[in-house]
């Protein structure tokens, strides 16, 4: 694992932690594309605490992260 993953990690975690998340909440993760790293982590954080929903949202304004959109419902809503 590179420094730069086992940081966002521990920001995942932190996160989590921060809001205290517990088992059976449902939870939004809305963040810039540019954030997938850390939305993944959040997202995985999210699911060992227990939450029952989680919902990701991306900011689309640009042109550039729409093209993206059918790869990010492959990895979140399968």
């Amino acid at each position: 694992m590179s420094l730069m993953d086992l940081r966002v990690s521990q920001l995942a975690k932190l996160l989590v932690n921060c809001i205290e998340a517990k088992r059976g909440e449902r939870a939004i993760i809305a963040a810039d594309y540019a954030a997938k790293p850390l939305v993944k982590e959040v997202y995985k954080e999210l699911l060992l605490a227990g939450a029952s929903e989680i919902r990701v949202h991306y900011d689309f304004e640009d042109q550039w992260s729409a093209r993206y959109y059918s790869e990010l419902n492959e990895v979140f809503y399968q």
